[in-house]
């Protein structure tokens, strides 16, 4: 038999070895080493007791796996991360997600590699490390409000159909109607006196699989806001985009000549190409501009932006009062 902390090395029992890191021997018998449950872990050699199996940190646990030998092999909850640096002598600090940060299965997409979650979905906004390794809500798409009263609750609120917020990267913006003539595509600012832009594109398949970077690539070689441009899909041709732009005055102008560009071609597969997507763009047919609000008999009014993120109207247009 062997003391505790040790094992046989052979059947005959006659030569005995110190257990090793992940089991222990509490008796002397000649039985073999036990292994330390799963979300415990051991370092030790010769582990003479149970006790030398140390429990993971708060929140985490071996997914299962018995006779670890490390710290690191505990790993966080589905819930929860782990928060940056944080390692040390007694493990990982496991942080619960903020409520913005989940996957619709409930697991937490910042634990995620590229915070991607198994629908290839990310969660809303842009979520960096602050003080201690803890994920901050740093930014909103268009169209939503930052909420970070608390790191667990923060999130990307979105506005209601007709609101807009100017600076989806501030707590102190809120979702506030549009103006009068103006339309707030994805509710981002306001375009005034609004023109659709439209037209269609052939690009390859490997465009089609994010619609999202698409479109993005579409305002980068058009110069405008994203949140400016839609893309569809046509259900009859698997490879025609059709888009259309919002935009009003000089910008109207500017997109058209653009579209008028043979250029614009190859300025698109560059943008894609910066999404990481290189394939091949062709502008179907001429586009085509239609107004989208009615003409006011106000329309020359001025509106400005104030520190609060809305717009007011500070002159009308000659013939009223303000």
């Amino acid at each position: 038999a062997c003391d505790a902390g040790s094992e046989c090395v052979s059947s005959r029992c006659a030569q005995c070895k110190p257990c090793s890191p992940g089991f222990f021997k509490a008796t002397r018998r000649a039985d073999a080493c036990s292994p330390c449950i799963p979300d415990t872990y051991s370092a030790e050699v010769g582990a003479d007791s149970q006790n030398a199996c140390l429990s993971c940190p708060r929140w985490s646990g071996t997914q299962g796996r018995d006779a670890q030998t490390r710290v690191e092999a505990c790993t966080c909850s589905e819930r929860y991360y782990a928060a940056v640096d944080s390692r040390s002598a007694v493990g990982i600090e496991c942080v619960l997600c903020p409520l913005g940060g989940f996957c619709p299965d409930g697991t937490c997409a910042l634990a995620l590699l590229n915070q991607q979650c198994a629908n290839a979905r990310r969660p809303r906004g842009t979520w960096q490390r602050g003080a201690a390794g803890r994920f901050v809500l740093r930014a909103c798409p268009a169209g939503h409000q930052l909420s970070n009263l608390s790191l667990d609750l923060a999130e990307c609120v979105a506005c209601a159909p007709g609101e807009y917020v100017s600076d989806s990267s501030s707590a102190e913006q809120e979702c506030t109607p549009c103006p009068p003539n103006a339309l707030c595509p994805n509710g981002d600012q306001p375009v005034f006196n609004a023109r659709a832009i439209a037209g269609a594109l052939e690009v390859d398949a490997s465009a089609l699989s994010d619609l999202a970077l698409l479109r993005s690539a579409v305002a980068a070689a058009l110069g405008v806001r994203p949140s400016q441009v839609s893309v569809s899909l046509p259900a009859r041709r698997a490879e025609t985009v059709q888009f259309e732009v919002l935009a009003a005055g000089e910008d109207a102008e500017a997109v058209l000549a653009a579209l008028g560009e043979a250029s614009f071609a190859n300025a698109l597969e560059a943008s894609l190409r910066e999404q990481g997507i290189d394939s091949s763009v062709a502008l179907r047919h001429k586009a085509l501009q239609s107004p989208l609000t009615q003409p006011l008999a106000s329309d020359g009014a001025v509106w400005e932006l104030e520190s609060d993120g809305r717009y007011y109207l500070k002159a009308c247009a000659p013939g009223f009062l303000l």
